[in-house]
């Protein structure tokens, strides 16, 4: 039974993740008057940092180890 469970609950867990806030943000436009916001304002740093920590995340994940390799 428990087998069962953990195998759903990885793509509960993706599926709740893609979907909550969609849904969240749905109630929030209920709730909130439409009112055109404009802004100038850039995210550049912003989307700089995500990339490099991307970046960076999938340098540790993707060095092969010192155990595997062999000289």
């Amino acid at each position: 039974m428990w087998r069962r469970i953990l195998r759903w609950l990885a793509p509960l867990l993706i599926v709740g993740s893609c979907w909550l806030p969609d849904v969240h943000a749905q109630g929030r436009r209920k709730a909130v008057a439409e009112e055109p916001v404009e802004t100038t304002r850039s995210f550049a740093f912003a989307y700089t940092i995500a990339f490099l920590a991307t970046i960076v995340i999938m340098v540790i994940l993707c060095t092969p180890s010192r155990k595997a390799w062999r000289g």
